[in-house]
């Protein structure tokens, strides 16, 4: 059983370098054909997002809780409002 195995490694390995050799090549000639989906700019723009995530999430904390403790205040806004 153990010779088998020894038998089918070589063979499993030579098609895993095979593969390698043929996409490497691929690579090699055109580059294009395995450039990243994301641009330059969406680097940026989730850098920036990143950067501001603590700030927006500050916010909404603080929203939450002016909604929570002034509840009333927000709806008599609306009511002087529409009179």
């Amino acid at each position: 059983m153990a010779e088998e195995l020894v038998e089918t490694q070589p063979a499993d390995l030579d098609a895993c370098f095979a593969i390698a050799r043929h996409v490497a090549q691929q690579w090699i000639s055109n580059r294009k054909m395995f450039r990243s989906p994301l641009l330059a700019r969406d680097g940026i723009t989730l850098q920036c997002s990143t950067l501001l995530y603590p700030t927006r999430l500050w916010l909404q904390s603080e929203r939450a809780v002016l909604d929570r403790l002034l509840p009333a205040a927000s709806t008599a806004r609306v009511e002087t409002a529409a009179i």
